[in-house]
């Protein structure tokens, strides 16, 4: 069925609006339901999130591992300050450091 015009609402900033929020969440450590954990840190994030910025993500989301179900999940090898970068970039689109370092870890 198609829609005009005069039947459709389309909110031009929507998904902008919704990042927002999802960050907003994540940094008030609210609706949270996975752990990243490498050496020190422990990061909270939404898999869903992750998943949609990631295909590494969504691999360990998505398919029959124990990490889908896993509250908190060690990340082995993998520099922690880097990981945070990673996870503030999937939900700001915005990244501090060199994005190629980044790039060569596979995570996003």
């Amino acid at each position: 069925m198609e829609e005009s015009a005069d039947e459709c609402y389309r909110s031009i900033n929507h998904a902008e609006r919704m990042m927002r929020k999802m960050e907003l969440y994540m940094s008030k450590r609210q609706l949270c339901d996975v752990t990243l954990i490498a050496g020190p840190r422990r990061i909270h994030g939404h898999r869903i999130v992750l998943s949609a910025s990631s295909d590494y993500f969504a691999a360990m989301f998505t398919n029959d591992v124990r990490e889908a179900t896993e509250d908190e999940i060690k990340m082995r090898d993998v520099d922690p300050d880097a990981l945070a970068d990673l996870v503030q970039y999937m939900y700001t689109g915005k990244i501090l450091r060199s994005y190629h370092i980044y790039a060569k870890s596979n995570l996003i």
